[in-house]
């Protein structure tokens, strides 16, 4: 089989395969941060900071064997005849790198951009359809009413803070002198 001439739908396997790798990565990763954390909180560290470097060392390492195992497989370990001329090896190399970046770039971005504006709203509606108790109910909330209410909040803690200070006998011109 001859990798260098294409044609039809068989041009698209390398970036079907790349896609379905870049998935089952960034799906691994996620598992795996989780499952590093739970591995942490058992292995019961006396110090914090003995915590946290076990936990990076746990998700580096993995992540680097997980992101780059496919590149390494190509590079060095796959010898099926296609990949005896270099410049083939080479450029299934660049598809594979390719697809990887231009995956974790869509996924990044879309995270990025639909959890600010979607999470809030969904978390909103799930609270309000799952909620047994109708009295429990969160009302829906626009950002201005949500800032209004965070100004009456710390007008109301300026308030009585002024208040405490008044009724313990310190006064602002105590301070000046």
């Amino acid at each position: 089989m001859d990798l260098t001439h294409k044609s039809g739908i068989e041009e698209y396997f390398p970036v079907a395969i790349g896609m379905v790798n870049s998935a089952q990565i960034l799906l691994f990763n996620t598992l795996y941060t989780r499952l590093a954390v739970i591995l942490n909180e058992w292995e019961g560290h006396r110090l914090e900071e003995e915590y946290y470097n076990q936990l990076v060392i746990k998700r580096i390492s993995f992540v680097v064997i997980s992101s780059f195992y496919s590149l390494f497989y190509i590079a060095f370990v796959d010898d099926r005849e296609a990949y005896q001329d270099n410049s083939v090896r080479l450029e299934a190399l660049r598809m594979q790198l390719i697809v990887l970046f231009l995956m974790a770039l869509l996924y990044q971005n879309t995270l990025e951009i639909f959890c600010p504006v979607c999470c809030p709203r969904i978390s909103t509606a799930c609270s309000n359809c799952c909620s047994c108790d109708p009295k429990q109910k969160r009302k829906h909330t626009t950002h201005e009413q949500m800032m209004r209410e965070t100004k009456e909040l710390i007008a109301a803690n300026i308030n009585a803070t002024q208040r405490d200070l008044k009724m313990s006998g310190h006064d602002d011109d105590d301070d000046d002198k």
